[in-house]
């Protein structure tokens, strides 16, 4: 049951949406340049996945055991891998680049990718909802502050929301009869999203509860005997390494209380005024029983609801990981878009609260993207440029082979000598965990004399990673970082 065409004005969640557009804008100037590469990190450990893609572009084996030489981790799935490796070659060799140039490769695929993501969301809504809310709850998703430096970083996650949206355009709308057709297409695009990260389930879980709440037994039996069969086809023929990486098999896996409250705070403060939206229309269904029996028997709000139960019971907890970010939170993010379109395409006529949470969700957006603005992070981006420009030539400075503790410093395009030690993210706590490493790791390493020079934290001075650094003398800093080299090296 659907209402009447509702006359809510969007004027201000438009407004929001084209802030959080130039916002982007912005950022994409300081990120991106064709007349030099910028040597800058966009998320956490995004280190690890410009590695990859150089490994990728030079035919070497992606999955390797991180406890060995060099090691260094790649914890996501295939197909990631795969394809933003295949079109960084493909733009390698149109253009005769160099490898310093795969970060800016790396980092303009995603951006394409949540270009396209904004256009199927966009599609999408405005098959729920007519009353012009579809563009800026779209642009919200793909281009606003929970996003944000996301949407230009060389990591997965985006990539598998766009195969989640993909699903989910499959199957919406929803009608009485689903499509044999629409199911198998929908289990692919699940079977890609998890093909990108293999924690991307919440998708599927939603599609499968979705179709029990409505005992569609035959399209459900469908998707999930589709899924399931592309999931163990692909178990079965990755290699051992593939296998270990994905499954986390001998390695710590921290969790931590700390970690799952402080995303979830992000989270909130980021997605606030659309729970403030969402606050004003469930008051307008109480107060109206009418659009509270259309919300209630629509299909796409009990679709959403089936996402964000599922969301709960997998990522919620997940996020609690070392290491996790707001980017688990974007799934459910794009399930409280979809609910809120659908819910404001269900009113009949001009209502004083929903007008007034719609006022008051464009302003706070536009108020929280304001204080992104005011933070400034393009003059910290400049700043790293020139801090990341310096330790490279410290580097080149030094006699090889040189440990660098900083992640981005041990790529290969700033640290040439191989092996490149791209240190995994848990290698700390593997080490921690007294899990086995080749020689010992990088402490083993140094005691062996496998290191002309090292770059430490500054505040090492005689010790790291269980070495005694009696056999290196310290250097000036560089960076904030302390240089050491072995005594009598040239």
């Amino acid at each position: 049951m659907k209402l009447n065409t509702t006359t809510v004005n969007p004027l201000f969640m438009n407004l929001a949406a084209l802030t959080a557009v130039v916002l982007v804008a912005v950022r994409f100037c300081h990120i991106f340049s064709f007349h030099e590469p910028l040597h800058v990190v966009t998320s956490g450990f995004e280190e690890e996945s410009l590695f990859a893609l150089f490994k990728v572009v030079h035919d070497l084996g992606v999955y390797t055991d991180p406890h060995q030489l060099p090691f260094a981790a790649s914890y996501f799935n295939w197909f990631y891998y795969a394809f933003y490796g295949k079109v960084t070659v493909l733009m390698i060799n149109a253009f005769h680049l160099s490898d310093i140039w795969i970060p800016t490769i790396g980092r303009a695929i995603t951006f394409l990718i949540v270009s396209a993501g904004f256009g199927l969301t966009y599609r999408l809504f405005r098959r729920e909802q007519q009353n012009g809310f579809a563009l800026s709850l779209s642009a919200l998703l793909w281009f606003g502050p929970l996003v944000g430096y996301w949407a230009m970083t060389v990591r997965p996650d985006l990539l598998g929301l766009f195969f989640d949206v993909c699903a989910v355009a499959c199957l919406l709308p929803l009608a009485t009869k689903t499509r044999f057709q629409s199911v198998m297409l929908a289990a692919l695009f699940c079977y890609l999203s998890w093909s990108c990260k293999q924690i991307n389930v919440v998708m599927p879980g939603a599609i499968g509860l979705y179709l029990l709440w409505r005992r569609q037994w035959s399209p459900l039996v469908v998707f999930s005997t589709l899924l399931i069969s592309l999931y163990a086809v692909s178990y079965v023929i990755m290699p051992d390494n593939a296998r270990n990486m994905l499954f986390f098999v001998n390695t710590a896996i921290p969790l931590s209380l700390s970690v799952l409250l402080g995303n979830a705070a992000t989270f909130l403060k980021k997605t606030l005024p659309l729970f403030v939206l969402l606050f004003f229309v469930a008051l307008q269904a109480l107060k109206n029983p009418v659009y509270r029996r259309a919300l209630l028997a629509n299909e796409t709000i009990r679709f959403s609801l089936c996402g964000l139960i599922t969301w709960g019971l997998i990522l919620f907890p997940a996020s609690s990981k070392v290491g996790s970010a707001e980017n688990y939170y974007f799934i459910a993010f794009f399930f409280l878009t979809l609910l809120t379109a659908t819910a404001l395409g269900q009113l009949s006529t001009t209502t004083r609260w929903v007008r007034v949470g719609t006022t008051l969700a464009g302003l706070l957006f536009m108020g929280s993207i304001g204080m992104v603005v005011l933070q400034n992070r393009a003059q910290v981006l400049s700043a790293q440029h020139q801090s990341m420009t310096q330790l490279q030539q410290c580097i080149q400075r030094l006699p090889p082979p040189v440990f660098v503790i900083n992640h981005y410093g041990a790529l290969p395009w700033m640290n040439p000598h191989s092996p490149h030690f791209v240190l995994a993210y848990n290698y700390w706590t593997d080490r921690s965990a007294e899990i086995p490493f080749e020689q010992n790791g990088i402490g083993g390493l140094i005691q062996s004399g496998y290191f002309n020079a090292l770059i430490l934290p500054s505040p090492i001075t005689n010790e790291f990673d269980g070495a005694n650094l009696q056999a290196f003398e310290r250097q000036m800093s560089c960076e904030g970082y302390a240089v050491f080299t072995r005594k009598g090296s040239v």
